[in-house]
């Protein structure tokens, strides 16, 4: 069973501390770092993580990402810059997996499709 966070739910024992505003965030190319390593997109990171690993995201993020793991997800830039997760209209931008806790800040969710 999958649980997905399409805009702003929290489900089990995720967290979620997000600000989802109408402000435009930057355009930039997705890019996600875990202190020693930047990778491309959310997924790769979420991929590359190990339990309890701190990401840290700027720039856009589009895409589907499945966390299935403890992390927490944190935007490089709080206020209007705050990093966006998109799911381009097409998919949901975030699904957090039952067995997994997620705490998320500083970081916008939009364009999501059930």
């Amino acid at each position: 069973m999958r649980r997905a966070l399409s805009v702003l739910a929290v489900a089990g024992t995720a967290a979620a501390v997000v600000a989802v505003a109408a402000t435009p965030a930057s355009a930039a190319t997705c890019r996600v770092t875990n202190g020693s390593a930047a990778f491309g997109s959310l997924q790769a990171a979420v991929d590359a993580a190990a339990a309890g690993d701190r990401l840290v995201i700027s720039g856009t993020c589009t895409g589907s990402t499945d966390v299935s793991k403890d992390l927490t997800l944190a935007g490089s830039a709080p206020g209007p810059d705050r990093p966006v997760l998109s799911g381009g209209g097409t998919v949901r931008p975030l699904t957090i997996e039952p067995q997994a806790t997620v705490t998320l800040t500083d970081v916008i969710i939009r364009n999501g499709s059930s």
